[in-house]
């Protein structure tokens, strides 16, 4: 089965899958290609101490949004 290669863009948002069950939506910042390694920041809707909240929520479907603290590293 041949696989097909995504382009990831800075500047974009992905889903971001890091052992949640359905993932958080993150925004690439930073790429390197070669080591095939991307920071991102990662976006929620559960406040905790390892978020802020954001003046406004980055869907329609959601009454609050939080920003992750730390830019998480995402290998594809």
């Amino acid at each position: 089965m041949k696989q097909s290669l995504k382009i990831i863009k800075v500047n974009h948002f992905y889903l971001i899958h890091d052992g949640s069950r359905n993932g958080h939506p993150g925004l690439v910042f930073w790429k390197d290609d070669i080591a095939n390694l991307y920071l991102a920041i990662k976006f929620g809707t559960t406040k905790n101490q390892n978020n802020a909240s954001l003046k406004h929520p980055i869907s329609k479907n959601i009454m609050n949004s939080y920003v992750y603290k730390k830019t998480f590293i995402v290998k594809a």
